[in-house]
């Protein structure tokens, strides 16, 4: 019974995710991102590492912020270097909540 509720929520939090980045994507303010660190993970997918890459951003208010990407494969994730400039997008209720959307 134990491994059902931590399976169960784990999948609201996927969920949860899930629907905040949808949000972003359709009506997320945009902000310059830079990439700050490219770093291997400990989760593996298939047998491989992941890797992400952080970022800072500064949002309407003039705050700095920081994000993470999602789990990349190593060419995605070592794709970015640091110093490189994206978009971003955020919350603009909750300016901690971002994604990387592209590269510029």
């Amino acid at each position: 019974m134990d491994a059902l509720a931590f399976g169960g929520t784990l999948v609201l939090w996927a969920l949860r995710r899930v629907m905040i980045q949808r949000r972003l994507w359709r009506s997320g303010l945009r902000a310059e991102g830079e990439v700050t660190d490219v770093e291997e993970t400990d989760v593996r997918i298939n047998g491989r590492r992941s890797w992400r890459f952080g970022y800072r951003y500064v949002d309407h208010n003039g705050r700095s912020h920081t994000g993470m990407s999602g789990h990349l494969s190593f060419r995605a994730a070592t794709a970015h270097k640091v110093g490189d400039r994206g978009e971003v997008r955020y919350d603009a209720r909750h300016p901690e909540h971002s994604l990387w959307a592209e590269s510029l």
